[in-house]
């Protein structure tokens, strides 16, 4: 998951390309690697943060 902390803590540097990044790690950690716990909480950041731009994605289980 430390690319995707990477990704997460970047976003603040790059904010034109948020609308495209953070759709793009919604579905990753929608994926298998989402089961974990650390998963479950980049997920929920991730929601918190930026909302307006996670509205379609799948959420992990």
């Amino acid at each position: 998951m430390n690319q995707v902390e990477r990704l997460l803590d970047g976003l603040d540097d790059h904010p034109d390309r948020r609308a495209d990044l953070v759709p793009a790690i919604t579905r990753l950690l929608a994926r298998g690697r989402s089961t974990s716990p650390a998963g479950r909480a980049l997920y929920r950041r991730l929601c918190r943060k930026y909302s307006d731009l996670v509205t379609s994605s799948p959420q992990p289980v």
